[in-house]
């Protein structure tokens, strides 16, 4: 690790509205790290945490949570976060499938999935984000018929996501659909918050898809 990570790495954990395995609260967010109840909305393998930021600052009646393994990712994030004194916008430093150890049963109402590895090698298609191992993880904790943000640029993984759809049926409830986002007139505002890698795929040209949809149990 970098001298420069290594120094975020650190620093990070001393930073307010950051969790890990140890810190976090077992279920019951909006009692333990937010002052008002309100809707929760995760986005998972966050980054920098742009996602979290961005819809924090739109949306303050929701709280969100940004979910990662690497916390020096998550610094940038968090010093935004609370420089500007927002207090519905938190971090937390663990696996995604573990989330439902800190979440109770229909505690999130919807999730973002930014740009997540499409883990091209077959035999690792159970760590992909919309493997059906993962919506069995998202449904302990999301809420029947909660929403589901997928934003990718790889091919693989969306011919990937579209085939475990199929497998699912009726569980999933496709409620908006692109394979060119920035080329979709009807785009909501809300999908066009740029990421770091997100920014790099466009300068390629590289088309983004994205897809919204329902999990029910």
């Amino acid at each position: 690790m970098g001298r420069k990570k290594l120094q975020r790495y650190q620093e990070v954990k001393t930073l307010e509205n950051y969790y890990d395995l140890l810190t976090a609260p077992r279920q019951h967010w909006n009692e333990w790290a937010f002052k008002k109840q309100q809707t929760i909305v995760l986005e998972l393998g966050c980054g920098y945490g742009e996602y979290v930021v961005n819809m924090a600052r739109r949306y303050p009646e929701k709280n969100f949570v940004g979910v990662d393994v690497k916390s020096e990712r998550m610094y940038i994030g968090l010093r935004d976060v609370n420089q500007s004194g927002m207090e519905n916008a938190s971090f937390l430093r663990a696996p995604i499938q573990f989330l439902p150890d800190f979440f109770s049963e229909g505690e999130v109402d919807e999730l973002w999935i930014t740009f997540p590895d499409p883990f091209f090698k077959d035999k690792k298609h159970r760590r992909r984000l919309t493997s059906a191992y993962f919506l069995g993880v998202y449904r302990k904790f999301l809420k029947n018929g909660g929403i589901i943000n997928f934003k990718t640029d790889s091919d693989l993984l969306w011919e990937y996501t579209e085939e475990v759809f199929a497998e699912q049926g009726e569980s999933v409830e496709i409620l908006y659909k692109t394979d060119d986002l920035y080329n979709d007139e009807s785009a909501n505002e809300e999908w066009l918050i740029p990421t770091r890698y997100e920014k790099k795929f466009r300068e390629l040209g590289v088309p983004i898809k994205f897809l919204k949809f329902r999990l029910w149990k």
